[in-house]
């Protein structure tokens, strides 16, 4: 064995044995520490919720149904009956009814404020025209559009009288009727009235012997 050799095989003797003092002294020190900071399974227990806080996810594993969907044994509750309140009416109540308006027919007859209501006077161009015969002076009045003769006095001078009492003949039936009821100068005049209210409607002027009377709307 060389010199060389025999220091090596020392060298590893020491080693060998500092290493054998070391683990023989110093890792059961090491070894308790460790322990102290080990956590053992059983402490985990003290960590977690009570089992009885975890409820299994699933009660049923036939059905696989979640216990929080399963049908319990509890009924729902009807929903309460709805009454209904009818209105009652009173049968001695008095029911006024609301009148229509009625559109009078155009084959019905004319309300009665249409009769009474007054014809408008005789426009233009009627004339009144003097004429005589076997019994005197009569007047009429003529239509100058086509020449037809309105209306004819019966008395030579009727008056307003004989205007109500019917000493006329008229083609109308509402109006209108001449009597003379004075002069003015050299005018005579001639008064048209109405035969249904006796309103005096307008009235003709001559002057002398003339056969044409002027209309004149003036009353």
């Amino acid at each position: 064995m060389g010199l060389r050799q025999f220091f090596g095989f020392l060298a590893i003797t020491v080693i060998g044995a500092l290493m054998g003092a070391f683990f023989s002294n110093v890792w059961p020190f090491a070894e308790d520490k460790i322990q102290v900071l080990r956590i053992e399974p059983d402490s985990l227990s003290s960590l977690l919720p009570a089992p009885t806080l975890l409820p299994s996810l699933f009660s049923d594993t036939a059905s696989n149904t979640p216990s929080s969907l399963a049908p319990t044994s509890q009924s729902i509750p009807s929903p309460a009956p709805v009454t209904l309140q009818l209105a009652t009416v009173d049968p001695t109540a008095t029911v006024t009814p609301i009148p229509i308006p009625v559109q009078p027919d155009s084959q019905t007859a004319p309300p009665a404020s249409l009769k009474t209501q007054t014809s408008k006077p005789m426009p233009d161009p009627y004339l009144a025209k003097q004429i005589s015969n076997s019994t005197g002076e009569h007047y009429q009045v003529i239509d100058t559009t086509n020449g037809r003769v309105v209306l004819t006095t019966k008395a030579q001078f009727p008056t307003r009288n004989d205007v109500k009492s019917g000493q006329f003949n008229s083609d109308f039936t509402q109006f209108a009727a001449l009597y003379h009821y004075g002069h003015d100068g050299n005018y005579s005049w001639i008064g048209v009235w109405s035969t249904a209210t006796g309103e005096h409607l307008h009235h003709v002027k001559r002057q002398g012997h003339t056969t044409s009377l002027e209309t004149v709307f003036n009353k």
